[in-house]
């Protein structure tokens, strides 16, 4: 028998790392076993993995764990209007969970 604990949240969101780049993060708060967090552009068939991406894995005193995944994006790469995901999954298990975020360059906005 397999025992394990869903994330208590699931966060994506973004915000300025400069003017011409967006801090593109997710987090998988109080989860067992720590879980295996994954950021991409797009959707669908045609998303893609982000690569250069910094992964922040904390350990909870009750043996849980949280992880933190982000990168930084430079508008440059970046199209008009654009669609970021985070796959959270917990290996060994069936539980996985999406999330997505809108964000166009100059604007604020979320799905």
């Amino acid at each position: 028998m397999l025992v394990y604990t869903p994330p208590t949240e699931v966060n994506l969101f973004h915000s300025p790392a400069s003017d011409s780049a967006v801090n593109i993060s997710c987090s998988a708060v109080h989860s067992f076993p720590s879980p295996e967090v994954r950021l991409y552009h797009g959707e669908g068939q045609g998303r893609v993995r982000i690569k250069g991406f910094h992964q922040i894995t904390n350990r909870y005193r009750d043996g849980a764990w949280g992880v933190l995944v982000y990168a930084i994006m430079p508008h440059t790469i970046l199209y008009l209007e654009n669609i970021f995901q985070c796959d959270v999954e917990l290996p060994g298990t069936k539980y996985t969970t999406t999330k997505s975020i809108k964000y166009i360059p100059g604007y604020a906005s979320m799905l």
